[in-house]
């Protein structure tokens, strides 16, 4: 294949991601609201100006206070010029992520693998850059996160670790496998954490920073514990006819959280780059997929990009072609399957999701024991 038809490629994945985003543009220009968590981000900004309650209003915001820091420009931007500079950056820091990263690890077929990573990946974004979620940045974030990792560039790594925190709560898991693996990372990583979470005491009053505070621990804590339609394994075992509740479910998150960060030593131990990062960047998020109680169907959008650059470097390095066509399958599954079959089976991707990533896990597992037996 000659220089111009590689290119083409390119332009074809491009132009894929540009009409992607017009077309949802255009969507919300024509009726902002409709299907749509923006009012939902709208409202906690303005509570917060007013210094009203973030929490148990009628729009339900679970996210940390600092979250309203992260939206506050597009507020002030109003809608629908707001909702839709949120949707665009979002989805450009992840395709330029994931453009990025096949760019510098796999340049000699970057133009087809560029084209078939955004084929993956575009199914399960739609939902989330549809509806305007914060996990869609919050997956562009993570491959930042690993791109500075692999260049030890310790202060962006640092600060995209703190802005994935702020997006979710769930960015504290990324940060302690990081810390757990980098010394280097560790006093710079603390001083942006610090400086998070004083960051509400800094820009508003106290009092009411304390309050929120407590106000988010008591609804993530409720809703974890009252809601039935999250994806995480509860979703899948819901399925099943058994639930993880109590101090079970807490032992089991925490025995899963254990065995994630030995597997990641191992992989740093003993993996190479760009390998290691892709298995960093997977088992952190199928460990938020899979044992975060509050995993939301369209959360998966986080995924996606762990899937789609494991099945590149298997197709770079001539890896089962059969597992390869497994998790490709997998990936586009994330986001179009439970949408093909919800007029008959409403909870598919209760169950179906985390299914999924517990398969893609066991080809993680098996990829980090084949190389830990290889070197051995």
């Amino acid at each position: 294949m000659g220089n111009l038809q590689k290119r083409r490629l390119t332009y074809l994945a491009v132009t894929l991601w540009t009409v992607t985003f017009v077309v949802i543009a255009f969507i919300v220009f024509e009726n902002p609201h409709k299907r749509s968590v923006i009012p939902v981000y709208f409202n906690a900004v303005a509570n917060w100006i007013a210094k009203d309650n973030l929490y148990g209003t009628e729009y339900s915001f679970h996210y940390l206070p600092q979250f309203v820091y992260v939206y506050m420009p597009f507020y002030l931007m109003g809608t629908p010029w707001g909702d839709i500079l949120w949707r665009g950056l979002s989805l450009f820091i992840l395709v330029w992520g994931l453009f990025l990263f096949i760019k510098e690890y796999f340049p000699s077929n970057q133009d087809m693998f560029l084209l078939m990573a955004s084929l993956l990946v575009l199914a399960p974004t739609i939902g989330a850059l549809r509806n305007g979620q914060a996990n869609l940045l919050f997956s562009g974030l993570c491959l930042w996160t690993i791109l500075f990792l692999m260049r030890s560039d310790w202060w962006l790594c640092s600060l995209c670790i703190g802005l994935l925190i702020a997006l979710k709560q769930i960015g504290i898991i990324p940060a302690l496998l990081a810390a757990a693996a980098f010394p280097a990372l560790w006093w710079r990583l603390a001083i942006v954490i610090l400086l998070l979470l004083a960051m509400p005491f800094i820009l508003t009053d106290s009092g009411y920073a304390v309050s929120q505070y407590r106000e988010a621990i008591k609804e993530m804590s409720n809703l974890a514990a009252t809601q039935k339609r999250f994806a995480d394994i509860n979703g899948l075992f819901r399925a099943i006819g058994f639930t993880l509740e109590g101090t079970y479910s807490l032992a089991v998150r925490a025995l899963a959280g254990l065995i994630t960060l030995i597997l990641w030593l191992l992989t740093k131990r003993h993996i190479q780059q760009p390998l290691a990062g892709i298995i960093f960047l997977a088992l952190c998020t199928s460990y938020m997929m899979l044992f975060h109680p509050m995993t939301e169907q369209n959360s998966y959008v986080i995924l996606a990009p762990a899937i789609a650059l494991t099945a590149v470097y298997m197709r770079d390095k001539n890896i089962s072609l059969t597992i390869s066509i497994v998790i490709m399958s997998l990936c586009v599954g994330l986001g179009i399957l439970p949408e093909i079959v919800r007029r008959w089976a409403p909870d598919m991707g209760l169950w179906f999701k985390p299914l999924s990533a517990l398969i893609y896990l066991a080809v993680i597992v098996r990829i980090i024991y084949g190389k830990t037996t290889q070197r051995a």
